[in-house]
């Protein structure tokens, strides 16, 4: 940020040109000089207490008038703008920020005089009394008057175009009448700044303007006149140009003074305006004849179009005409072919309607069989129950036996052994093989098994 806005020199630094061309800098006496108009922040901290009541209500009307509607006003501590000016609005109280609200009033110009009610030199810097001003601390008013008496002087006075010649620090040297009205300036004028005294005017335009000369009249060419819009004090908006040249320049080539002419152009400017409106409306009315017969244009081609697409729908429609008459012949055929069907539907859903009946009589056939079949398993179940319990109570029997014991069926399958035949008969280190009291074994149909299988008694 120090590179971009300052210039570094031996022992500091220095702000650039083209930021300091965005600032005016000035001294500003707040109790001789007029306001400077459409200010958005007023910084006045801790100089209100060292005025008398009087410059106090002087200082505060010059801040009414200069702040722009809703502008700021910041005091110090100590300091308040009182119950006399209700223009000031508190923000932060606490702060002493403040908002300006209300209508702005012009302040009446200053009126030196002596006695108790008389500003000291507290009030007024002496170095903004001068001779140029024509005002001093007398016991009687002393107004302010025109030193020019040569015909020149009288005839500048007399011009119906305003003359203002300003040095290079906008400090006033000479005006006239028609200047002082254009720019609504009233009260002493002579050495005091231009821009802070013309009311009616922007003063970033008037100082563009000025600069315009002083600054860079060598190295451009000269500026156009600058038309800036007013108000008068009656609320009438006028129109005025304002032209600066060198007045005056130095050995070294610079601007020391600068003549700057007020012209009221309003009428000009209101005629102009009108050819520009005429101009603009003439333009519009031919874009708008122009557009409207590019629409007409657009809107034949669509039409030809139409006629061709409503021939080729023409045509469309009566060979449509004649496959909706050959179509009719061929509905008219189907139909009766549907009425047949109909017919032979009607006799199926009869066929239906009493397979439908039968079914429904399967069908209660079918529930009540399943119910018996519901009651004959739920008795199978119930007989499972009571033969695996005989099951389990005849192998509790088998298993406390000591002898050995061999159930079979009629084909010889084993169904129940118990554990002594399994230890005695069945024992895999030592089979018995069955024999006669001879020790001879026995024939096939004559062991235990085949004899038990035949039903015999042994």
């Amino acid at each position: 940020a120090v590179a971009r806005h300052f210039t570094e020199h031996d022992d500091g630094f220095e702000v650039r040109k083209e930021v300091r061309s965005l600032i005016v800098f000035g001294t500003h006496d707040l109790g001789q000089r007029p306001p400077f108009p459409h200010t958005d922040l007023v910084l006045c901290r801790n100089v209100l207490i060292y005025f008398t009541p009087k410059l106090q209500r002087r200082a505060l009307e010059i801040f009414s008038y200069s702040l722009r509607d809703g502008g700021y006003l910041v005091l110090g501590k100590s300091e308040s703008p009182g119950n006399a000016d209700r223009s000031f609005v508190p923000v932060v109280r606490r702060l002493r920020i403040y908002r300006r609200e209300g209508p702005r009033v012009l302040p009446p110009p200053i009126r030196l005089q002596s006695g108790p009610e008389a500003w000291t030199t507290a009030d007024v810097p002496t170095s903004a009394i001068n001779k140029t001003q024509g005002v001093t601390l007398s016991g009687e008013e002393v107004p302010i008057a025109e030193t020019a008496s040569s015909p020149a002087d009288h005839l500048l006075r007399r011009l119906p175009i305003g003359v203002v010649v300003v040095d290079r620090r906008y400090d006033i040297q000479i005006i006239n009448g028609a200047a002082r009205e254009l720019l609504g300036i009233h009260g002493p004028a002579v050495g005091q700044d231009l821009i802070h005294l013309a009311q009616r005017v922007h003063s970033a335009a008037l100082r563009a303007a000025v600069d315009g000369v002083t600054v860079s009249h060598h190295d451009l060419p000269p500026s156009p006149d600058t038309v800036v819009t007013t108000e008068t004090a009656t609320g009438e908006v006028r129109d005025l140009s304002i032209a600066c040249h060198p007045e005056r320049t130095s050995p070294d080539g610079g601007v020391e003074t600068v003549l700057v002419l007020i012209t009221d152009v309003t009428d000009i400017v209101r005629t102009a305006r009108g050819r520009d409106e005429d101009v603009a409306r003439l333009r519009e009315e031919a874009a708008a004849r122009r557009a409207a017969t590019e629409r007409l244009a657009a809107a034949n081609r669509q039409l030809l179009m139409a006629n061709r697409e409503l021939t080729d729908a023409v045509d469309t429609l009566r060979e449509q005409s004649e496959e909706f008459r050959v179509a009719t012949a061929a509905a008219q055929v189907a139909a009766e072919e549907i009425e047949t069907l109909n017919e032979e539907l009607q006799s199926s859903n009869e066929e239906l309607e009493t397979l439908h009946e039968e079914s429904q009589s399967t069908v209660e056939e079918l529930n009540v069989a399943n119910e018996e079949l519901q009651a004959r398993a739920t008795e199978l179940e119930e007989m499972a129950a009571v033969h695996e319990a005989e099951q389990a109570r005849l192998s509790a029997i088998l298993a406390g036996m000591g002898d050995a014991v061999l159930v079979v069926d009629r084909r010889g399958r084993t169904l129940l052994v118990n554990d002594a035949y399994r230890r005695l008969v069945e024992a895999p280190d030592h089979p018995v093989v069955p024999a006669d009291a001879r020790g001879i074994p026995l024939a096939a149909e004559a062991t235990p098994r085949s004899r038990t299988v035949h039903g015999e008694a042994w």
